[in-house]
């Protein structure tokens, strides 16, 4: 796959969570970088009164929350969903489904 670079601000995503009460969030912003992205964002908190945040990483492009979208729609370029409305220990994942999952693989071409 090659590599796409722009020059001047783009879209980015950036995802974090509200330290008050978990909940996760997906905020575009155009910037420069990644890192011009996420100062946005906590200048953007720190000067309002949104609450204090949490930021996990800036994503170059506009990704939407399919989360609560109808099955299937998650597969589509761009599209992520959250793990809920805020953040969940892994550990939830393993104790609320009955699936067999000792076969499950996650990136089976990277060594």
């Amino acid at each position: 796959m090659s590599e796409v670079t722009f020059t001047g601000e783009v879209t980015f995503t950036v995802l974090g969570f509200y330290e008050d009460n978990g909940q996760s969030f997906a905020i575009h912003v155009q910037a420069k970088d990644g890192i011009d992205a996420m100062r946005k964002v906590a200048l953007d908190h720190v000067n309002s009164d949104k609450g204090s945040c949490t930021l996990l990483a800036a994503i170059c492009g506009t990704l939407h929350d399919r989360s609560a979208s109808n099955e299937g729609e998650e597969r589509v370029f761009g599209a992520m969903t959250f793990a809920g409305e805020c953040v969940v220990e892994a550990e939830t994942y393993l104790t609320n489904f009955d699936e067999d999952l000792s076969d499950i693989t996650i990136n089976p071409d990277k060594e």
